[in-house]
């Protein structure tokens, strides 16, 4: 079996929705997603690879058979993509990271501008602290007296986001062309229902539906070009060619598939280090606020040493900045029903982890780096994690 790299891109409205159930009781609008989870991207290669295997790959006698072989195929990482012009390579796009700042600077040459600010880790003081049973643990301060810009770019470059990676700050501020991008434009269409015995249109029936666009027209401050879901595959056989066109979404819509030769950055040089940041580059499907290998236990008075899945790395986890989460559903194409809702700690969240050993923070950074944090043997494209340095003051 190989791994493959391929990158999704369309020219249509793609409709994403979280999967929760949306009508008069529930959500009027259906639950609208800015960029795809992975198990929808992942789902789709299944149906494709499958259908072009056999055309009755899902239905018939060896169905359920096709089905176990079929869910082999395996997502290893899912990122954001982005095309200046058509016929340039593919860059990376990564999500704003959370233990930062970011508020409006005097603009540059007509540009918007932005100063960035990174979160401060600290020991409570006397009569301070919150409701966390650990003492150790730090809280992320922020130093930053103005309000954050509420038009900052969701989406970095990869540029800026490795230096913050590497430094953890900027001592100059970015324009929007420098730092990032937003998610894709939200695109609504309004529909009617239609008689079906007379063809004419049917009073009072109108509904809206939303979607995205992974092209973007060039704007005052934000560069042009397109979007693209960058995922890499594993568990396909040698004769597995999912490149071409197929639906992806809601409401049929057409998406294209092409290789790539690269999509995610190689880990950089670490020298040792007692604190690391992780940073979620996909959202993370870990049934909690953090993995269960690192979740810290509920009953010591410190955070407890845990160890690295399939290494001798000791590590614990001090601080964390995660967004509200995110809930995501969906339809089990095996069991013809709805799965049950779960809930993803966002992309961009950020764990403070502290080594036992610091001297290992490279075989650390090199382990974990574009892997999945959970550490599970399951190939679903959530929690690919990236990683980033952090100094403590008084450390």
């Amino acid at each position: 079996m190989k791994n493959n790299i391929y990158i999704v891109h369309s020219e249509e409205a793609l409709v994403f929705r979280d999967g929760r159930p949306f009508g008069n009781d529930a959500q009027v609008h259906g639950g609208l997603l800015r960029w795809p989870h992975p198990c929808t991207v992942l789902g789709m290669f299944r149906s494709r690879i499958g259908l072009s295997r056999d055309m009755d790959f899902f239905v018939g006698e060896k169905s359920k058979q096709n089905i176990e072989q079929i869910k082999k195929i395996g997502m290893l990482r899912m990122i954001p993509m982005w095309q200046l012009e058509r016929g340039e390579d593919w860059q990376p796009l990564f999500p704003a990271p959370a233990d930062v700042i970011i508020t409006e600077a005097k603009k540059q040459s007509g540009h918007k501008s932005f100063s960035l600010h990174p979160l401060h880790y600290e020991s409570p003081r006397n009569g301070e602290g919150v409701n966390l049973p650990w003492s150790n643990w730090l809280l992320p301060i922020s130093k930053v007296r103005e309000k954050p810009a509420k038009n900052a770019p969701d989406l970095w470059y990869q540029k800026p986001f490795e230096q913050w990676l590497e430094d953890g700050s900027f001592p100059q501020p970015l324009t929007d062309k420098e730092l990032g991008t937003d998610w894709p434009v939200e695109e609504l269409r309004l529909h009617t229902a239609v008689n079906n015995d007379t063809g004419t249109v049917l009073e009072g029936q109108l509904f809206s539906s939303r979607g995205i666009r992974l092209g973007r027209k060039s704007g005052e401050d934000q560069l042009p070009g397109r979007y693209g879901i960058g995922v890499e595959l594993t568990g396909m056989r040698e004769d597995d060619h999912p490149e071409g066109s197929y639906f992806l979404g809601g409401d049929r819509k057409i998406a294209h598939i092409e290789s790539a030769a690269e999509l995610f950055p190689p880990c950089p040089p670490f020298t040792p280090s007692r604190y690391l940041r992780l940073i979620l580059v996909t959202a993370g499907n870990f049934a909690s606020w953090a993995p269960s290998w690192l979740h810290p236990d509920d009953g010591g008075r410190e955070t407890a040493w845990k160890r690295l899945p399939g290494s001798d790395i000791d590590l614990r986890l001090v601080s964390a900045s995660l967004p509200r989460w995110q809930a995501v559903s969906g339809w089990d194409m095996e069991t013809r029903g709805p799965k049950a809702t779960a809930r993803l700690v966002p992309a961009g969240s950020v764990y403070l982890i502290e080594l036992k050993n610091p001297q290992q923070a490279p075989e650390l950074a090199a382990k974990l780096w574009g892997k999945n944090l959970a550490m599970t043997e399951t190939a679903d494209g959530y929690g690919c994690v990236c990683i980033g340095k952090q100094s403590i003051e008084g450390e």
